[in-house]
């Protein structure tokens, strides 16, 4: 079952219940009711200590069960919403663990924190036996992480939604806390799969190492999402010197290799800035310009005579040859989208990097996991939560978002709306783990 497919189901059983019970075991609706169980209510609109909840017996197989209204959360002590608040505020703001459980319970309860708020109001009735800490939190998240990474969750999570363009790249993270038995700071790697042309994360995890081997257990990881490795038609990256091994070892050599303009860029920022020094502020703007004049052609023709106007003008000079090499090197990589081989294939800048943006922001405050598998509930979680979060409907003179309003999921020609008496719902990352 794909990811979207699990979400859809999960928020339409949340939105439109069954009209007549039914038996979870053999699937029977002749039933007797089997008394009541009473348990607290604790969401955020209502704090009852005691409502009643129907059970029933089927008269078929003798199975007894009770209703699941949408509220309540099997086995929790405090609501659906409250729970689904807590982990969208957990992936979503910058904020600590202790300050994160300290609003939701000010949320929860209108006392403690919620007092800076409106101290004209009066906490809730029967908000004094609630004490929601922050481990409370920080337990749900853990739960939600090994949720998703069970096998049943993963298998098959992307069929049918890649567009054929991977791009890949690493970075860094640390954990914070007790690691091994003692309390210190680790730092680790991370690898990202990110679709090249949706943005759609298809593997975020933490590598033991740099390896070659680690890397490609990481891209062999794609056939458990449902995703063929030859169904790569072409895969970007920043030029990392171990890629074009890790593709060889699958027999995928052939793939063609596209680089990302932005790490093109960012290998070159130490030479321009040393050239305009020696040469001045506007010497070094016009190699600047002539440099982007190749990587921003708007044909394969305009690529080639701007590549020879560079060469032939800055080729013998001492401080720009060397950036002129660079561009000459990596010309048939930085301009593969202008050949036309694969269909949709756009020019590539920093595709994976703002996940990374996402992922370092988060992780900063967010660093004290308290558990050796803490960073990878996280990992799976973000990749989940990127992959459903719509993009912000913004207006600005300067610049113009190709994809307002939609997720990585959606860009991907997926469907993850519901509508329920005339109203549309968007399923989220929460109901593919139905939490």
């Amino acid at each position: 079952m794909t990811i979207v497919s699990r979400a859809v189901q999960f928020v339409k059983g949340l939105l439109t219940p069954p009209s007549r019970p039914v038996c979870p075991r053999c699937g029977g609706t002749l039933w007797n009711r089997h008394g009541f169980s009473n348990r607290g209510k604790r969401c955020l609109d209502d704090l009852d200590p005691d409502v009643a909840i129907q059970r029933y017996r089927c008269t078929r197989c003798g199975k007894t069960w009770s209703d699941k209204p949408a509220w309540l959360a099997p086995r929790k002590w405090y609501g659906r919403d409250v729970i689904r608040m807590s982990l969208d505020l957990a992936m979503d703001c910058t904020t600590s663990w202790r300050e994160l459980g300290s609003m939701v319970h000010g949320i929860v309860t209108g006392a403690g924190r919620a007092v800076r708020w409106a101290p004209w109001r009066q906490p809730k009735e029967g908000s004094e036996p609630i004490k929601l800490a922050h481990t409370t939190v920080w337990r749900w998240f853990q739960e939600a992480g090994k949720r998703a990474g069970q096998e049943d969750r993963v298998a098959e999570r992307y069929q049918g939604l890649f567009s054929g363009v991977l791009a890949t790249d690493e970075s860094w993270g640390w954990i914070k806390g007790i690691v091994e038995g003692v309390g210190r700071k680790v730092g680790f790697g991370v690898q990202a799969l990110v679709d090249g042309k949706t943005r759609l994360v298809l593997n975020l995890r933490r590598l033991a190492n740099e390896t070659e081997e680690e890397l490609r257990a990481g891209v062999e990881q794609l056939v458990r999402r449902g995703i063929g490795l030859k169904s790569i038609r072409a895969w970007r990256s920043d030029g990392r010197q171990t890629d074009p091994a890790i593709w060889a070892m699958r027999d995928l050599g052939a793939v063609p290799w596209q680089r990302s303009i932005f790490h093109l860029w960012r290998n070159l920022a130490g030479g321009l800035k040393a050239y305009a020094a020696a040469k001045g502020q506007q010497a070094g703007d016009r190699l600047r310009d002539q440099i982007r004049a190749v990587w921003d052609a708007p044909s394969e023709r305009a690529a080639v005579v701007a590549l020879m106007t560079l060469v032939q003008e800055y080729g013998d000079d001492p401080l720009a040859g060397r950036l002129v090499r660079v561009v000459r090197s990596t010309f048939k990589e930085a301009t593969f989208h202008l050949k036309g081989m694969v269909a949709g294939l756009a020019r590539t800048s920093g595709v994976v990097e703002w996940v990374w943006r996402r992922y370092k922001r988060r992780l900063r405050l967010l660093q004290c996991f308290m558990s050796d598998d803490g960073a990878d509930n996280f990992f799976r979680l973000d990749e989940l939560h990127i992959n459903f979060h719509r993009y912000q409907i913004r207006k600005e003179r300067k610049r113009v978002y190709p994809y307002p309003g939609k997720c990585p999921l959606e860009i991907a020609a997926a469907e993850i709306e519901v509508e329920v008496d005339g109203r549309r719902v968007a399923a989220t990352w929460m109901d593919a783990l139905a939490i």
